[in-house]
């Protein structure tokens, strides 16, 4: 990727989430620590009482008792109501708010570019707004900064309006910025084994499944899906496995696929994109299949293989 690129895309929800009683309640619904002070930022996941990924968000917290939800993957609707469903007497008011734009910003020439601006650059953890930035046209008037996990060196995520979008790109482009698509962050997140949800967790499956056991407090006191999580860590093994696979084969990135073993369904293909060598991939699969023993095929009837990686990106 060039020195400075940038991706721009519509999240999946944007929340307020806001009332006197709006940290106890997301603090009990959320797998991290949510009880951060005023400017931190933390990735959580929402669980059921089975322990099984209902959906993800990144939570600033931009108040005593406000809060600002962003998800990539989750749609607002069902994130609201599965809030609704658990709000019984509590002082809670939650507002989705829509027309915005998730910009994301990376290369080496992100931080210049931005530090030119008046920008401060967010630390892991925390975000920070764009109040402060130098006056500059296109440069949008509010914005929120904040990291996600997207497998790139540096970079960093800037949530606007979308009326100034587009004045924004044109901003970029004139700092000299690459607009790149898609499946350049997603071959970013697959190689650096990101998996996205619900694409490669959710419903069926708990965080550990995914490696997102780093996301699971437990420590905090009770959450939705506490107990099994909790059970789970404490056995240190669960039945699926999320894990990076390459081929030659063909398939549309848009879609899943079911993954063999020796004639036997072990798993499926949830992410994929095309990269010099071939396909790159994410592939959820029984545990039993894993570790690269047996090979992994599209079809029950064979045809061309999928290698299973191993935890440095190498063919097992």
């Amino acid at each position: 990727m060039p020195d400075l690129w940038f991706h721009r895309a519509s999240p999946s929800a944007v929340l307020v989430v806001a009332g006197e009683d709006a940290p106890r309640f997301l603090q009990g619904q959320g797998s991290a620590d949510l009880s951060g002070a005023e400017g931190s930022c933390r990735y959580t996941l929402w669980l059921d009482h089975r322990g099984r990924v209902q959906g993800d968000s990144y939570v600033l917290r931009t108040g005593e008792e406000a809060f600002l939800l962003v998800s990539t993957g989750t749609p607002a609707p069902a994130l609201r109501a599965r809030f609704d469903s658990f709000i019984v007497a509590d002082d809670v008011e939650i507002d989705q708010r829509a027309g915005k734009i998730l910009f994301t910003l990376g290369g080496a020439g992100m931080a210049p570019a931005l530090n030119r601006a008046g920008v401060r650059l967010p630390d892991a953890g925390s975000f920070s707004t764009g109040e402060c930035a130098v006056e500059d046209a296109g440069f949008p008037p509010e914005a929120f900064f904040f990291r996600m996990a997207r497998g790139a060196s540096d970079s960093v995520e800037c949530l606007v309006d979308a009326a100034a979008a587009d004045a924004f790109a044109e901003w970029l482009a004139r700092a000299g910025a690459d607009e790149r698509p898609f499946s350049d962050l997603e071959a970013l997140r697959i190689a650096a084994r990101i998996p996205a949800v619900p694409r490669d967790i959710g419903p069926g499956e708990t965080p550990f499944d995914g490696g997102l056991g780093d996301f699971v407090c437990l420590t905090k006191g009770c959450f939705l899906g506490q107990e099994v999580a909790a059970r789970q860590a404490r056995l240190g093994r669960w039945p699926k496995l999320l894990v990076g696979v390459e081929g030659s084969v063909k398939v549309d990135t848009e879609e899943a696929y079911p993954v063999f073993a020796e004639g036997k369904e072990v798993g499926e293909l949830r992410s994929s994109v095309y990269r010099g060598f071939g396909l790159s991939g994410l592939a959820l699969v029984k545990r039993s299949a894993s570790g690269g023993e047996a090979a992994l095929y599209l079809s029950a009837e064979g045809g061309e293989p999928l290698r299973v990686l191993g935890g440095d990106g190498k063919s097992t």
